[in-house]
């Protein structure tokens, strides 16, 4: 979907400048915390990672591009937004629509779906979505983000049964002053095999500007939901879901620098079956797989793809919109005078390549458990304009490079299974599941 941008709000850099790690402010809760200007309102919570620098990419190795198979399933009803994807055991699989707060069981075999869970704070009930996995013996976890995260467990057949609240000591006023940003409780975004839950524990600064020594990596929680047991596991990259606004010198409103998307390197994480979790480096395709006792860093071979300049303004013109819509959304009041607040959208110069791998709210980095689906640009002028995929194991070899049609999306993948979206042109999404190749 294209958008028209108000050109006189979105300034283009004349000379390159270098990207620093910024974030929104997000309102807190908790009593004891000074609450910064309502100027720093609710966008998102995000932070720039920070992406190494590096030398010629490998080139790739000779791994032939396939196709997915045929479906073998298909829902009759189509989703608006379908988010996480979890299949159980007998083939069942719960699919998230969080912008619905909605939560559906889906049976392939019969193409029927019917919703399960509650919205609600009591046992088992949730306000929100924000991740779905699956703990053991098949119990469904549905976790809300928050200073004090909750997880909403539900039975295999969708019943509520309890929640999970994560609690943290709370930090003195002073310390919090004096580090200049609090830090929530770990929120629960993956699962292992034994059911065990990660998650990393986001900060939040308290002023305009954002110190980016520590920004860069959140701390990694690995919780036990039978015990209530926590292990810290070191650091992950902190997630990239937006920047800070600034504001401007003369009061009438705010500078924003455009929202990286897909075209920065990023880096991200995912957990495997065993508990490693692996780190991808955007810009170098470096993996780094983390366990207890070793860390291996294993660089995959990868085609360096040009991003021309019609690819970059393509993007920019759309994403710029949006941004300031979301901006005008967020900071409802006037600036001097009463007059309405500017919202300047400041775009960097464009890359000369796009990054190895990519990261953004429709292509995360996926796992069946045993491997992990990373998604990269594609061949041609415009690397976005389908999917591609690298099917890499665990220890780092590539296995297969899988492309999508147009306007086709990767929702999930198992040992057993893919599912994918087609998106028509009244931007419904029919979900569709597809064997896995041996």
């Amino acid at each position: 979907m294209s958008a028209t941008v108000d050109r006189a709000n979105v300034r283009r850099e004349d000379r390159p400048r270098k990207l620093t790690a910024r974030s929104l402010h997000m309102s807190m809760s908790a009593s004891h915390l000074r609450r910064p200007s309502r100027t720093a309102s609710l966008l998102l919570l995000g932070l720039l990672s920070a992406c190494e620098g590096t030398n010629a990419a490998p080139e790739a190795s000779a791994v032939a591009v396939s196709a997915l198979p045929a479906h073998d399933g298909e829902l009759r009803d189509g989703f608006t937004m379908p988010g996480a994807f979890v299949e159980l055991s007998d083939g069942r699989v719960v699919i998230s629509d969080p912008s619905h707060r909605e939560l559906w069981m889906a049976d392939f075999s019969t193409g029927e779906r019917v919703a399960i869970g509650r919205l609600g704070d009591g046992p088992g009930e949730f306000r929100a979505i924000r991740s779905v996995f699956k703990l053991a013996g098949d119990s469904i976890a549905v976790s809300q983000d928050g200073p004090l995260a909750r997880v909403a467990v539900l039975s295999p057949d969708g019943t509520a049964v309890r929640t999970i609240a994560l609690t943290a000591d709370p930090t003195p006023a002073a310390v919090i002053e004096a580090r200049g940003y609090a830090e929530w409780t770990a929120q629960p975004k993956y699962s292992d095999a034994r059911g065990r839950m990660y998650g990393a524990r986001p900060r939040l600064p308290l002023g305009m500007e954002l110190d980016t020594s520590w920004s860069r990596e959140y701390q990694l929680m690995r919780i036990n939901p039978a015990t209530g047991a926590i292990d810290s596991l070191g650091r992950v990259p902190a997630a990239l879901d937006g920047t800070r606004p600034r504001p401007l010198g003369d009061g009438s409103g705010f500078e924003i620098d455009l929202f990286p998307g897909a075209h920065t390197p990023q880096q991200t994480w995912q957990v495997l079956e065993d508990g490693t979790v692996a780190i991808v480096d955007g810009a170098t395709y470096e993996i780094r797989f983390v366990s207890p006792d070793t860390t291996r860093r294993v660089r995959v071979p990868h085609d360096v793809r040009p991003l021309t300049p019609e690819a970059w303004r393509r993007y920019t013109d759309t994403a710029a919109a949006t941004q300031q819509r979301m901006m005008r959304g967020a900071v409802p009041m006037d600036g001097p005078a009463g007059t309405p607040l500017e919202f300047t959208v400041r775009i960097p110069p464009a890359p000369a390549t796009m990054p190895a791998t990519l990261s953004s709210p429709r292509r995360g980095l996926l796992t069946d458990g045993r491997e992990l689906w990373i998604p990269v640009p594609a061949a041609g002028d415009d690397p976005l304009a389908h999917e591609r995929w690298d099917v890499i194991d665990a220890q780092g070899t590539r296995r297969g490079i899988v492309e999508l049609p147009p306007r086709t999306v990767l929702l999930g993948v198992s040992a057993r299974h893919v599912y994918t979206a087609t998106i028509d042109d009244d931007d419904v999404r029919t979900v569709r599941r597809h064997p896995r190749v041996p």
